[in-house]
């Protein structure tokens, strides 16, 4: 196994944290989590994915994606470094690759990530450089109880610090498509998937079961 890979994209990491291996976006929030749970997911420590899977229809016949999971330590317009578990790794994505940066959607370049963000991207080794198909930000599971709400009910206060409800963009879905805010209510436990921007702190609720 090359430095930094995880395994391929079959690999169990974890008992607790799902990436999807549909090859297509979900249509809302809860088609993603319906997905999971239907047993349709690869496990990765730490990592929830709308899209990997897709790098398995980029590759060869003979070839079999590996999934790597990473810290962002920079960045430039044609590839991201990582920082690993077992080291830095230079992560190429492909023309036409599929990336998305935490809360904002789309990126269409690597450039759009943040530094300090955790990704995930799905892809081959080629001569020591990851060459990825889909690169994406960690959401990450969570459990809170709401305390109280903003008087726009944008903001939850709840046993977890504040999160941002309804203003992360889902990627890979249109506009009409984006769900409206959850319906969250003081003393109500909320569970799904997070998001927390290193760069502000902002934590946003991407998905809520």
């Amino acid at each position: 196994m090359n430095d930094g890979e995880i395994g391929d994209s079959t690999s169990l990491l974890s008992s607790q944290e799902f990436v999807s291996s549909r090859p297509t976006a979900p249509a809302s929030r809860r088609a993603f989590l319906q997905s999971v749970a239907a047993g349709s997911a690869v496990v990765i420590t730490g990592a929830a994915l709308p899209f990997v899977g897709y790098a398995s229809s980029a590759a060869g016949a003979d070839e079999s994606p590996t999934a790597l999971i990473g810290e962002i330590v920079s960045s430039d317009s044609s590839s991201l470094l990582l920082q690993s578990s077992s080291g830095k790794v230079k992560v190429t994505p492909i023309p036409g690759a599929r990336m998305y940066s935490g809360a904002f959607g789309e990126a269409t370049s690597p450039i759009e990530f943040i530094n300090g963000d955790r990704v995930v991207a799905q892809g081959l080794w080629r001569n020591k450089i990851f060459s990825a198909a889909a690169v994406g930000s960690v959401y990450k599971p969570f459990e809170m109880t709401v305390q109280s709400l903003s008087d726009d009910g944008s903001i939850a206060h709840t046993s977890a610090g504040e999160v941002l409800l309804g203003q992360g963009r889902l990627p890979y879905t249109s506009d009409s498509e984006q769900p409206p805010p959850p319906s969250v209510f003081p003393g109500e436990i909320v569970s799904g998937l997070e998001w927390q921007d290193p760069k502000t702190g902002d934590r946003y609720l991407m998905i809520a079961n």
